[in-house]
């Protein structure tokens, strides 16, 4: 447990990674800036899953770089040549990205990011995706190993979502009227994060609300699901298992293996 508190206490010192230019450099106007912040550091206390955690990350601030340096920065000078050919003002198109930490402890990491464009003095809606890892062996953790394989997890899932999403929408959220077959409809099991206390489930602008009203999301006590396996071979005492009567024996169960690579690639080709 000694080794387990160490390694907790250095895995919190994760810092921020940022990528930022504004582009043309050294020329005037300026078309296009782009800001991108990712974690690093996991691999000072996690050297095995550590590392493939830092190399996602890096990998996916430099795909966002290059797909802002090409074709975001063409749209954006076409924008400026439009703008000035009608004499009027231009702002610069932006991206960012960012991070937050929800949860980080005993070899668990999860987060959620958020991805923004804007072109044309337009605000860009955020475009949000979440990752839960295994700092262990480097691999994303996916809900079904939470919930285990039945679909009648993810519907006690959202069971319990319901009533949360009809308590917003009574204290004003914009939520569409037909709110709860959207939120069956457009549920992903890809889109959630942990805390210490929670499952964090959201939809992206559009799906539950208009675009104006930003992302949508639920926070699900534990307590309110039925958590029938583990998540992790290690470490044993996991604070998200340790009040859960009748869990499982840890020992010999191996969570899914998901190629980060293929995660990674997945969340490119739907970042639009």
């Amino acid at each position: 447990m000694a080794q387990e508190a160490r390694g907790t206490q250095r895995a919190e010192t994760l810092e921020a990674h940022t990528r930022r230019a504004a582009f043309p450099r050294g020329e005037t106007p300026v078309v296009l800036r782009y800001e991108l912040s990712v974690p690093q550091g996991a691999a000072r206390a996690w050297p095995r899953g550590g590392r493939r955690v830092d190399r996602c990350y890096r990998r996916l601030a430099g795909c966002l770089e290059r797909d802002a340096r090409r074709s975001l920065l063409r749209r954006a000078s076409r924008l400026c040549r439009a703008a000035a050919g009608q004499e009027i003002p231009f702002t610069p198109a932006a991206v960012a990205l960012s991070y937050t930490v929800t949860l980080l402890a005993d070899g668990v990491l999860s987060l959620y990011r958020d991805y923004t464009e804007e072109a044309d003095a337009g605000a860009g809606a955020v475009w949000r995706a979440a990752e839960t890892w295994n700092l262990c062996d480097g691999c994303p953790v996916a809900l079904r190993s939470l919930l285990g394989r039945r679909r009648a997890a993810y519907a006690g899932l959202l069971a319990a979502a319901e009533p949360l999403l009809d308590a917003q929408r009574r204290v004003g959220a914009p939520l569409y009227k037909d709110f709860p077959a959207r939120a069956r409809r457009f549920f992903s099991a890809e889109r959630f994060y942990l805390t210490m206390d929670e499952i964090v489930i959201f939809w992206n602008p559009g799906l539950l609300a208009p675009r104006c009203a930003g992302v949508c999301r639920v926070r699900v006590p534990y307590g309110d699901i039925d958590l029938t396996r583990p998540m992790f071979r290690e470490p044993a005492h996991h604070p998200l298992w340790a009040t859960l009567p009748g869990c499982p024996d840890w020992r010999g169960w191996r969570g899914p293996r998901e190629s980060f690579l293929r995660n990674l690639g997945k969340t490119l080709s739907t970042k639009r």
